[in-house]
């Protein structure tokens, strides 16, 4: 289990105007409250902390005590949720959250102090040296997975393609399908207790107590990466798109958007920042667990990240065809899209039509966006590779799809945007919209950060100008959409203060 530093920490935070983090509000987290894990699943976060597991159904607003289970670690798949309790067997909710009972984890007595989910297959990671155990039925039978492992307790776990890396209070340990055993895979890095690993793209990240380190190939060796971090005990990591966030003992939160070259604090908003147990992504929102009353702390991705241009993929051999998601802080932040498919073909629609190629061979895709502000940023990323560099298929052909919950339909061209001015912005409670042309029927909406309209009505504008009125809605940045009769459509960012 990790050494966890508990500091005691009774200041008050000192909550401005400006882009910071929140306490999340309506959560019976008390003055010793320690979260130590979270996930999410559709709408629900799931919150462990050291006397029960709570949740929320709307990003924070309220939580609601489920169990008073203390757990170390929480994971989700479908309706099922899965904590590892503190020295402990397991506890299982097949309900979404709504009951829960305990399960026993090879009869070992052990608790499960971090998850790895595939399908139906679980993954959990066990102390006491005994490994990881297995299951291939959503948690209903476990089978173990400890030969050749020699890490002591396994902090966190992750799976890519093919391999399952585990990461211990020895270093990282690699699972070799082939031989069905585990091996060290610390070549580069310090001897040293591993409390978090994380994926982003190829490469893998892993937090120590010594700081971070990055392996490009696979485990083969590592690198540190540590310029800026000035708390090197790190105990979780968070990805999102081309971004990756650390969480650690005693220094808060810090942030890398170049593959971990650099790293900046993430802080305002802490008086003093705050030991941090676990980081979790939210759609277009940063998640910290942390100690004493903070409990779960809040964050847009968007006041940390300027542009990010980013999607992941998933291959299904049956059908033979790719889904790209586009990252929904990318959804949030994109008000046009360009997408080059590697083959001479381009689009500038948020989400394309089926794309089909027809040549068994690797094809760079790329998307580039650009935002609101000014921004603009490209991420690239071989479609047709394992993580060794194989292709998947033995049949000529494929096809790509994307999945984008992007609500502008089609990019808009720079003269429709620079044709509309937000003033001011940001604002206390109304703002005005002006067009440089009369505009009639013209549309407007207000959303939210997870792309929920907030008003109750489409405003309709037919003149040259609108006011806006967001009182009585909380503080925060939102999304407004404009769009014309010739279905022309823009979005703008607005900040309430």
């Amino acid at each position: 289990m990790k050494k966890l530093l508990l500091i005691s920490m009774f200041a008050i935070i000192g909550l401005s105007t400006k882009a910071q983090w929140q306490t999340t509000a309506g959560g019976p987290f008390g003055v010793f409250s320690h979260v130590y894990c979270l996930t999410t699943t559709g709408n629900t976060i799931f919150a462990g902390c050291n006397w029960g597991i709570l949740s929320s159904n709307d990003v924070g607003n309220t939580w609601t005590f489920l169990d008073s289970a203390s757990l170390i670690s929480i994971a989700t798949n479908g309706n099922v949720a899965i904590g590892g309790k503190n020295g402990q067997n397991l506890t299982v909710s097949i309900n979404t959250g709504g009951s829960w009972s305990p399960w026993s984890l090879l009869n070992t007595g052990n608790s499960a102090s971090s998850f790895a989910i595939k399908g139906r297959t679980i993954y959990a990671g066990l102390e006491n040296n005994l490994g990881v155990a297995k299951s291939t039925d959503n948690g209903t039978t476990w089978s173990s997975m400890s030969n050749g492992f020699q890490g002591g307790n396994v902090e966190s776990l992750i799976l890519n393609d093919t391999n399952l890396y585990a990461g211990t209070d020895g270093g990282v340990m690699l699972f070799s399908n082939y031989h069905n055993s585990w091996s060290l895979v610390n070549t580069g890095m310090p001897s040293t207790a591993v409390y978090a690993l994380a994926m982003m793209g190829t490469n893998i990240f892993a937090g120590t107590t010594s700081g971070i380190y990055i392996s490009t190939n696979n485990g083969g060796s590592w690198t540190a990466v540590n310029t800026g971090l000035t708390d090197t005990n790190v105990l979780t990591l968070a990805v999102s798109g081309k971004s990756i966030f650390a969480g650690t003992g005693g220094g808060g939160v810090f942030l890398s958007t170049n593959n971990g070259n650099s790293w900046s604090a993430v802080n305002t908003g802490w008086a003093t920042p705050p030991q941090i147990f676990t980081l979790a992504v939210f759609g277009t929102n940063l998640l910290a667990g942390t100690q004493d009353s903070l409990g779960v702390c809040i964050r847009p991705l968007l006041q940390m990240i300027d542009c990010a241009a980013s999607y992941s993929t998933t291959y299904n051999s049956i059908t033979n065809n790719f889904t790209l998601t586009v990252d929904p802080v990318t959804t949030a932040t994109a008000i046009s899209y360009l997408w080059d498919f590697g083959d001479g073909t381009t689009s500038t629609l948020a989400s394309p039509p089926s794309h089909i190629y027809y040549m068994d061979t690797v094809y760079n895709v790329c998307l580039k966006i650009h935002t609101a502000s000014g921004d603009s940023c490209e991420y690239c990323h071989n479609i047709g590779k394992d993580y060794f560099g194989n292709t998947y298929r033995t049949t000529a052909g494929f096809t790509l799809n994307v999945v984008n919950n992007a609500t502008t339909l089609e990019v808009p061209n720079n003269s429709s945007e620079s044709s509309i001015s937000i003033y001011p912005n940001p604002f206390t409670s109304q703002t005005t919209i002006s067009f440089s042309e009369i505009q009639k029927n013209t549309t407007i909406k207000v959303m939210d950060m997870m792309g929920r309209m907030v008003n109750d009505k489409l405003l309709m504008v037919n003149g040259k100008t609108s006011t806006l009125d967001m009182g009585g809605y909380a503080k925060g940045v939102y999304f407004v959409q404009i769009i014309d009769v010739n279905k022309n459509v823009v979005n703008k960012k607005i900040v309430m203060q």
